[in-house]
């Protein structure tokens, strides 16, 4: 069961991104359909000239933010749950039922499989959203106790507990991404007997990926230090498009690689070893002739003496 052989979890894999882009799609015109309608029923009674002062402008937007900051926060905290749930049963159903066997329905696996997905995807999330909540408020702390003005003082002495918290959360990343993705392909057992073959097979396909991204960015911030009309800013808008979608389908081909290697894994893992390089020569020894490794017949030649 090899990648190349699987185009159809690929493009599964890709269904179910693009159904969540349109979710997210969707409930963005959404708010911006509320945005325009409130913004429309909106009656100010002052001469255009005041329009023109940075200082009315600037009371307008802290009495229309006073007025609609509570509506604001609850339609983006929805929003963000409700996207989130989408991405993790989305993930979990459409994974649930092509990752695992080429043989199997898709349909039937999704079913069989989606409890599975579904509990190692949340515990997964639940634990990085509470590691990471949980290095933001040591590392900034002092942050949160001053003003937003007298925050740029404290970067210089925090820069390198925010490098070592970034470095931890990304290890916690790795290691929850190891045990989530054996245990979705039933190999947990291969964390105990191939610990550094499983670790080696996920780290190189993940340092793979993460390659390919650091080099697309990379390209993406040299095409904006060249922008300078409107169509470098489109050849910029295109190529940030393409690269998004090259980097979707990689990611897609690449998760679909690491649990077939994972299957592979297991398949020779599991099959029995056979004897050793005495027993295989004990084979080929006559015990009936002890001085012979064959054994040799009165028809082929005279008995052994």
């Amino acid at each position: 069961m090899f990648a190349h052989q699987r185009i159809g979890a690929i493009v599964l894999d890709l269904v179910w991104k693009l159904i969540w882009l349109i979710l997210a799609g969707s409930f963005l015109g959404l708010v911006l359909l509320w945005v325009y309608s409130q913004l429309g029923s909106i009656e100010i009674y002052a001469p255009v000239q005041a329009f023109r002062n940075p200082i009315a402008l600037a009371i307008l937007g802290r009495q229309l933010w006073a007025r609609y900051a509570a509506t604001v926060y609850w339609m983006a905290g929805t929003a963000v749950i409700v996207l989130f749930l989408a991405w993790v049963c989305l993930e979990s159903y459409f994974r649930a039922g092509t990752m695992l066997s080429i043989d199997t329905p898709f349909f039937a696996g999704a079913s069989r499989n989606f409890k599975v997905f579904l509990a190692s995807s949340l515990l997964k999330q639940s634990v990085i959203a509470a590691f990471s909540l949980l290095m933001g408020v040591i590392v900034f702390e002092d942050y949160l106790k001053t003003p937003v003005v007298e925050w740029r003082s404290f970067w210089p002495e925090s820069r390198a507990a925010v490098l070592v918290a970034v470095v931890l959360v990304a290890v916690s990343w790795f290691v929850l991404t190891i045990f989530e993705t054996a245990i979705r392909a039933d190999a947990l057992e291969l964390v105990g007997t191939d610990l550094f073959a499983v670790v080696g097979l996920i780290g190189t396909l993940v340092c793979f990926e993460g390659t390919i991204i650091c080099s697309a960015a990379g390209m993406l911030i040299i095409l904006m230090s060249l922008v300078s009309g409107l169509r470098g800013f489109l050849l910029l808008l295109a190529t940030a498009f393409a690269a998004a979608a090259f980097l979707t389908i990689l990611h897609s081909y690449l998760i679909v690689v690491r649990y077939c290697a994972l299957h592979v894994l297991r398949r020779t893992t599991l099959v029995p070893q056979g004897a050793g390089i005495i027993e295989h020569v004990e084979e080929f020894r006559d015990n009936s002739h002890p001085g012979f490794w064959f054994p040799i017949h009165p028809v082929d030649r005279p008995p052994h003496s």
